[in-house]
């Protein structure tokens, strides 16, 4: 009977031994191995170390254990623990995101770009227009309209420059309108955007209130100002239009900075900023050229470029420009060889958007993603948005955009 119990308390030992169950944790490779087991020993049973379903839930990141009492498995990835006579190191400290949006409606994945990102994608896909009425209790701005310029006097833009042709010489007056932002005080220094073509004044208004209400967007202002137009000639080749916008050079940067700016906070009640990262520029076709054109000449007083179906092609030849804005992205491929600029782009040429000739030099529809592709091998942050079945400056797309267009393009900026 004595050797009986010594035989029944070694079993019941041996018993309790074989029931406790290791720790495991995963090697790079991705397999389980028990904590503190070595190469040596064979690999444990794999229907002991892969669990049923409603004991262990494997997803791409980690291992996850269900709530179980019953279960004193872990499975885990490997982390090395600090030593607890050693301080944790710490992280590299990151630059401080000033502002992630709210609306993540940017592209076709329905995430905005990263800051820092070069998004290309298509607009193939329908789209809800959103922003573009007033929401209920979104407080307005106001808009001060057609305030007179006359080319009698201009340093830059008096109605009689050699590339204007005969017939399209001779004075002329300007409309120039200004948003200011719901509750501007008329002291503090603005943001804003030259607007090209006085484009969309209502649009810009509405969607600027709705996103500025929450918080999308900095409050701002626009200040739109209208082309030369004379003698009934607004546009095409030899016009005051034309050589304003499709130039290649610094003279509309100055015209509005020496000329429309000053005037305009003496007849208006505003402040803009001088800070190059809070000016922009934004424009269609010709203008939307004139936008970037803007930013490159005079970057320390401009940065940020909003362009629909920008005429990036052969219109009017400057200094330096043989083949006109077509140089910034082939031909002399001025924007390649020069060095990189504090530049925030978006670009958008339609589909079936101009491209009357053959002469590449002239298309639109090649000269858009050419911009964009030297936007990325330069690292300058831009959207490149090609719009299936759209035209020239197509107002579909604009509406589809205008609103996550202009989100991205202030996205780094700090709103109060």
């Amino acid at each position: 009977m004595k050797y009986y119990f010594w035989i029944l308390a070694l079993t019941l030992s041996a018993s309790i031994a074989c029931t406790e169950r290791p720790v495991y944790t995963t090697d790079l490779s991705g397999k389980a191995k028990p904590a503190n087991d070595d190469d040596s020993k064979p690999d444990p049973d794999e229907d002991d170390i892969n669990k049923k379903d409603d004991d262990i839930v494997k997803d791409d990141d980690d291992i996850i254990k269900k709530d179980d009492p019953t279960d004193d498995v872990i499975v885990k990835d490997p982390v090395e623990e600090p030593k607890k006579d050693e301080p944790k190191k710490e992280e590299p400290k990151k630059e401080p995101v000033l502002r992630k949006s709210p609306n993540e409606a940017a592209n076709r994945d329905g995430n905005l770009p990263d800051i820092t990102g070069y998004p290309d994608f298509n607009n193939g896909q329908v789209r809800a227009q959103y922003l573009l009425s007033r929401a209920a209790g979104v407080p307005q701005g106001k808009m001060t309209r057609d305030i007179k310029f006359s080319s009698v006097g201009s340093k830059y833009f008096d109605g009689r420059s050699d590339k204007l042709s005969g017939d399209k010489r001779g004075d002329f007056e300007r409309n120039v309108s200004v948003y200011t932002p719901p509750n501007y005080n008329g002291t503090d220094e603005l943001p804003f955007m030259v607007v090209g073509d006085s484009y969309g004044m209502d649009l810009f208004q509405v969607v600027a209130e709705n996103l500025i209400a929450q918080k999308r967007l900095p409050p701002m202002a626009f200040v739109f100002i209208s082309p030369g137009v004379i003698g009934g000639h607004g546009d095409g080749p030899g016009s005051e239009r034309s050589f304003e916008y499709d130039s290649c050079s610094d003279r509309f940067a100055n015209y509005v900075d020496n000329e429309i700016l000053p005037e305009l906070e003496k007849k208006v009640k505003i402040k803009f900023t001088k800070n190059p990262a809070g000016r922009g520029a934004a424009g269609i076709s010709s203008s939307g050229a004139m936008a970037f054109t803007m930013a490159w000449f005079k970057n320390d007083s401009y940065q940020r470029v909003l362009t629909y179906s920008g005429t990036f092609v052969n219109r009017i030849t400057s200094e330096g420009f043989d083949k006109g804005a077509y140089d910034y992205h082939s031909g002399k491929k001025v924007i390649k060889n020069s060095p990189k600029k504090n530049l925030r782009v978006v670009l958008q040429v339609g589909e079936r958007d101009n491209n009357f000739t053959p002469d590449v030099t002239n298309n639109w529809i090649t000269a858009n993603p050419a911009m964009a592709d030297v936007f990325k091998e330069k690292g300058v942050p831009y959207r490149y948005v090609f719009a299936k079945d759209a035209v020239h400056v197509d107002g579909r797309v604009v509406n589809l955009k205008i609103a996550e267009d202009l989100e991205w393009l202030w996205l780094d900026y700090p709103i109060p």
